[in-house]
This record gives structure tokens, C-alpha cells and sequence, in this order.
């Protein structure tokens, strides 16, 4: 494991985060929030807007793919600048975020349609986000991952 101090803490902030429960109230407006937050990143990958993730991720952020490779930030910021698919929509679906104190994780589906020469084409995949409540009560993703889901 690259990060084993890392890994340990974020055990260790869920195990305390659980042992002190989130009053109803404020666990919805965190929904509410890591909810608008995930609707920005996929209008951002639309747009092919490259800072609005500079502003929705950590600096040590990583995504693993569907085919298993890992991305940095950089990398990901870098993709979304650089990408010639023509997507004409991207929808959330089947949100889901569970709170624990200052981390949320937000399990959903991503549905993407693609022009292609020869019409449009379909691609669902199944998400998992990790978002940390950090300096300055902004809610960053530290990780993030994505399953294709076979048709």
C-alpha cells in the first residue's frame, strides 16, 4: 500500500465519525451539499471545464478507472481538458451518500451518451466518491472510482 498512514487515518476518522452520530438536520444539508457538488463535476466534464475540478478535488486525489489504471488529480484535470469525445448529456442517478462526521461517501450511477460516427451509443457506469469536509468548511473528493456497468 503506497500510503499506509493515510489508509489508517481515514479508518480511524470513519470508526470516530460513526461513534458520534450526525443529528438528522445537518446529515441532509450534507446530502444536500456532496448532491449539488456531484452535479457540478458532471456539468464540469460537459464543459470540459478543468477548474471547476481543481476546485472539487484534494490535491492527493485519485480516481480508479474502470480498466483498473489510477489517476492523480493532474491526470484527471488533464483528461477532462483534453477530451474529443462528443458527449452531448452525462446524468447522475441512484444517488446515495452516507455521512460520518466530516467524510461523506456518495455511491450512484453515471449515465454518459456518446455521438458516434455511426449514431449514439450508451455508457453506464456505477460510482463511488469519498468526500472529506476540509479547512474552511469546503467539502473536497479525496477518491473516487467508477465500475462500467454491462448492458
Amino acid at each position: 500500500m503506497r500510503h499506509p498512514t493515510r489508509a489508517f487515518f481515514f479508518v480511524s476518522a470513519l470508526a470516530a465519525a460513526a461513534a458520534h452520530p450526525v443529528p438528522a438536520g445537518a446529515q441532509s444539508a450534507v446530502v444536500s451539499e456532496i448532491t449539488r457538488l456531484k452535479e457540478l463535476w458532471i456539468a464540469a466534464q460537459l464543459q470540459k471545464d478543468s477548474a471547476t475540478f481543481g476546485r472539487l478535488l484534494s490535491n492527493d486525489f485519485l480516481f480508479t478507472g474502470p480498466d483498473g489504471n489510477l489517476l492523480t488529480k493532474a491526470a484527471v484535470m488533464n483528461a477532462v481538458a483534453s477530451d474529443q469525445s462528443r458527449r452531448p448529456s452525462e446524468v447522475g442517478s441512484e444517488y446515495r451518500v452516507q455521512v460520518y462526521g466530516n467524510v461523506a461517501v456518495m455511491h450512484g450511477v453515471i449515465t454518459i451518451t456518446f455521438k458516434t460516427d455511426s449514431g449514439t451509443r450508451e455508457a453506464r457506469l456505477r460510482f463511488t466518491d469519498t468526500w472529506v469536509k476540509q479547512t474552511g468548511a469546503l467539502w473536497r473528493c479525496i477518491a473516487a472510482q467508477g465500475t462500467r456497468i454491462e448492458q
